[in-house]
C-alpha cells in the first residue's frame, strides 16, 4: 500500500513539473509572430518602440502632418499588414530627407490600402520620398493607393516614386490610381512606383495614376521608375498618363525614364501609356519603353507590347517602339516584341527606326485592367489576380 502511495505521489509530482515547464516556454517564452494591433494614429508612432515586431492595422487611421517613423540606422524591418484603409493628408519633412511612413524599410508592408487620400508635402533638396518609405530595401506588397491627389514640391536633386522614392527591394502586385503632380526646382527622378532602382524586383504591378511635373529644369521620369539599374521588370501593366512642362533635357518612358546599366531585364510586360512634353525642353529622349538608354546598356527586352501614344510640340527623338534607337545605338536584345505605329504626335520630332521588332495593330489588342502577358505561343494571354 505505502508502496502504491509512493507511485501515485512521485506521478502526480512528474505531472505539476511537466504542466509547469509547459507554462513556462508558452508564456515566458517569446513568440514572434503575435501581432500587434494597431487602433488609431498613436498607436502607429509606437511602432518605433519597436521596429522589428509583426503590426496590424485594425482602425481607420488618417495620418495629417505625419513625421517617417525610423532612420536610415533605424529601419523598419518587421511587417505591416492592414485590415481597413488609412488616409493621408500630409507629410512633415523637415527633420528627415527619406519621407514616407516610415524613413527607410527593410521589412514587409503588405496589404495596405491608401485610400482617397488628397496629400501635401513639400521636400529640401535631395530627398527621397514614397507614401510607403523613403527608401525601400524590403517587400511591398499587394498594396493599392485608390485615387485622390498628391501635390508635391520638391527641391533640387530630389528622388519621388508613388510607394518609394528609392528601390533596392521587391514591390509586386500593388496597383495605383491617384494623380501626382509636382513643382521643383533643378533636376528631379520620378517615377510611377519609385523613383530610382538599383537591384530591384518588380512583379505583377498595374499602374493606372497620372504624374504631371508642373515645372523645373531637368526631370527623368518612368511609368514604373525614372532611373534603373540591374533591376528586373516582369508581368507589369502601365496605364497611366505622364505630362512634362520642363525647360530643359528630359528622359521619359512608359517603363523606364532612363538606364544606367546592362543588367536591367524587362520582359511579359504591356504599356499603353499616355507621355504628354508640353515644356521647352530641347531634347526629349523619349519612348513607350525606356526612354534613354545610357551607354547603350541594357540587357534584354522580352515579349513586350507599347500602344500608347506621345505627343510633343517641341521636342526631339521620341519613339513609339520600346526604346530610342539611331545610328549610335546598337540593336539590343529584343525579342517577340511589339509596338502600335502611328502614336507620335506633334511638329517636330525625330522617330528611331524599328528594326529590331514588329508591328502590331491596335485591333488585336485586348485592353482589359489586367496584366498583359506573352506566352511562348502567341500574344492574346491575360494574367488576372486579385490584390
Amino acid at each position: 500500500m505505502l508502496n502504491k502511495i509512493k507511485s501515485n505521489v512521485g506521478m502526480i509530482i512528474l505531472i505539476c513539473v511537466s504542466v509547469i515547464m509547459v507554462a513556462f516556454f508558452v508564456f515566458a517564452s517569446p513568440v514572434a509572430d503575435v501581432p500587434i494591433y494597431i487602433k488609431n494614429v498613436d498607436d502607429f508612432k509606437k511602432i518605433e518602440d519597436d521596429m522589428s515586431a509583426r503590426y496590424i492595422i485594425t482602425g481607420y487611421l488618417t495620418f495629417e502632418n505625419w513625421v517617417p517613423l525610423g532612420s536610415e540606422e533605424k529601419p523598419f524591418t518587421g511587417t505591416l499588414e492592414a485590415r481597413n484603409p488609412i488616409t493621408i493628408k500630409s507629410f512633415d519633412a523637415t527633420s528627415s530627407n527619406n519621407v514616407g511612413l516610415f524613413a527607410v524599410n527593410e521589412g514587409t508592408i503588405t496589404g495596405v490600402e491608401v485610400y482617397n487620400s488628397f496629400i501635401d508635402v513639400t521636400l529640401s533638396n535631395n530627398s527621397n520620398y514614397g507614401i510607403y518609405a523613403g527608401i525601400n530595401r524590403g517587400s511591398i506588397t499587394k498594396c493599392t493607393i485608390w485615387s485622390g491627389r498628391q501635390e508635391i514640391v520638391a527641391g533640387d536633386g530630389c528622388n519621388i516614386g508613388i510607394y518609394t522614392g528609392k528601390n533596392y527591394g521587391t514591390i509586386d502586385t500593388c496597383l495605383t490610381t491617384i494623380h501626382t503632380a509636382i513643382s521643383h526646382e533643378g533636376s528631379l527622378v520620378v517615377g510611377g512606383l519609385a523613383g530610382f532602382s538599383d537591384n530591384a524586383n518588380y512583379v505583377y504591378n498595374t499602374m493606372n495614376s497620372t504624374i504631371e511635373i508642373r515645372d523645373g529644369s531637368k526631370v527623368i521620369g518612368g511609368g514604373i521608375t525614372g532611373i534603373s539599374l540591374d533591376s528586373t521588370f516582369t508581368n507589369n501593366l502601365v496605364g497611366s498618363s505622364l505630362r512634362s512642362y520642363v525647360s530643359e533635357d528630359e528622359s521619359l518612358g512608359g517603363f523606364i525614364g532612363k538606364s544606367e546599366d546592362d543588367n536591367n531585364v524587362i520582359s511579359n510586360c504591356y504599356n499603353r501609356m499616355n507621355i504628354q512634353i508640353y515644356g521647352e525642353a530641347l531634347i526629349s529622349y523619349c519612348s513607350l519603353g525606356v526612354g534613354k538608354i545610357e551607354n547603350n546598356n541594357f540587357s534584354k527586352f522580352e515579349n513586350v507590347v507599347v500602344s500608347g501614344f506621345i505627343t510633343s510640340a517641341t521636342s526631339k527623338n521620341c519613339i513609339s517602339g520600346v526604346y530610342y534607337s539611331d545610328e549610335n545605338v546598337p540593336k539590343l536584345n529584343v525579342t517577340n516584341c511589339y509596338y502600335t505605329s502611328d502614336t507620335i504626335y506633334g511638329s517636330k520630332y525625330e522617330q528611331g527606326v524599328f528594326t529590331t521588332y514588329a508591328e502590331l495593330s491596335l485591333d488585336k489588342l485586348d485592353w482589359d485592367e489586367t496584366i498583359w502577358h506573352i506566352d511562348s505561343e502567341g500574344i492574346e494571354c491575360l494574367i488576372y489576380y486579385e490584390i
